[in-house]
């Protein structure tokens, strides 16, 4: 909207191919992107989400740094505005939960126009959640599913009471088959699903599918084309090794990020997504520099197979996915922790140094204990000696 547009272009301006068209509303928005004259439309996803879902909109992005705030102003009032402040935190704490998963699913049914039947059944069903080790994305650690993708999941279920089973296939290729079978409803896919031997329905991307090039030698590198006559390590079967094979550039696959962190050493050149480095720059990437950054032009997203019992639960998943800041539910609060922090000798040791001294001071208390009893049984024995005497 008007009012708007110099925030919205100050965050979006850096784009040379965004052009900005003045509105007065959202009607006239809504108008102008029915007729074509716009593309996108900036508006605040609250305040107007009846209006999204009424007219099957698709959220695309989140401008996390452009928001609305709504204040309550209480003048000279301080007891009162103590009161609401508790208040307020009271709700946050034991309400607020429970009341946004209520309006969530009620916004959603009553725009969504759906039947009764619909409305029950969406979670009638388990729904099988494939996927191949990736973090800092899908993992199971210690019989838990960790990751962002868990977060994803997790939540979902708290919103919408259904249950998902949780599958792992030791590659992509046995993903694929897996969905093609019907084994799976639902996975998230940083691959290419054309193919696959069954109708799917698509999420939109969550995020920007930013990659890496990494070496632990510095290299000139000013596209990815200057990466001829090197072998890059990477996922098989991925956009990224996919788009690896499109410019001619060879490439050495391996199934999981478990597998290629098995296998890099100090000579190879790496390709990752960049959540993947950023997660393990500490540990495994410590002493791999950056030499080449840029953008995939492919999209990932979640991807469900398309059958009716799927129907409901896709447009609601869907729903969810799109009103979700990727920054605010990514890995940071479930994650494999043991990869999180590299232990090396210096820590052993003053583990092993903590462990011994704690030893040594219980074995020393019990030392304390065992003289004492056995004084105070000396002495017992002692008095009644005494006691003998003094009768006889």
């Amino acid at each position: 909207m008007s009012k708007d547009l110099t925030l919205v272009s100050y965050y979006l301006g850096d784009d040379s191919l965004i052009t900005f068209t003045n509105c007065k509303d959202y009607d006239e928005m809504l108008n102008y992107l029915n007729g074509e004259k716009i593309d996108y439309f900036v508006i605040p996803h609250n305040l107007y989400l009846d209006e999204i879902l009424q007219n099957n909109l698709s959220i695309v992005y989140h401008i996390s740094e452009l928001y609305d705030k709504y204040v309550l102003t209480v003048n000279k009032d301080n007891t009162f505005r103590n009161i609401l402040n508790k208040f307020n935190v009271v709700y946050q704490k034991d309400y607020a939960t429970e009341d946004y998963k209520k309006v969530f699913l009620n916004t959603f049914f009553k725009f969504k126009e759906l039947s009764e039947a619909e409305r029950m059944s969406y979670n009638a069903a388990t729904y099988t959640y494939g996927y191949v080790v990736n973090m800092p994305f899908e993992n199971t650690i210690n019989k838990e599913f960790v990751g962002t993708f868990a977060n994803y999941l997790s939540e979902f279920e708290d919103l919408t009471s259904v249950d998902f089973q949780i599958v792992a296939y030791p590659s992509i290729e046995a993903l694929k088959n897996a969905l093609s079978s019907g084994e799976v409803d639902l996975l998230f896919a940083s691959f290419n699903t054309d193919g696959v031997r069954v109708d799917t329905l698509e999420t939109n991307s969550p995020f920007k599918e930013e990659y890496y090039v990494l070496s632990q030698k510095p290299m000139m590198v000013n596209s990815i084309r200057s990466l001829r006559g090197n072998e890059i390590y990477t996922i098989k079967d991925t956009y990224l090794y996919d788009y690896l094979n499109k410019n001619s550039i060879q490439v050495k696959g391996f199934n999981d990020t478990d597998d290629l962190l098995r296998n890099i050493n100090d000579e190879s050149i790496v390709l990752v997504n960049r959540d993947t480095y950023e997660y393990y720059q500490e540990n495994k990437f410590k002493k791999y520099k950056i030499i080449y950054e840029n953008t995939l032009d492919t999209d990932y997203k979640f991807v469900v197979r398309d059958v009716n019992k799927n129907k409901t639960f896709y447009e609601l998943f869907n729903y969810y996915v799109s009103t979700k800041m990727y920054k605010a539910i990514k890995y940071d609060y479930n994650t494999d922790y043991v990869l999180k922090k590299k232990v090396g000798v210096r820590d052993m040791f003053m583990y092993a140094g903590i462990c011994v001294t704690v030893t040594l001071v219980l074995l020393a208390i019990m030392f304390i204990i065992i003289k004492i009893s056995e004084k105070k049984k000396k002495l017992k024995k002692e008095d009644k000696l005494k006691f003998i005497d003094i009768m006889t």
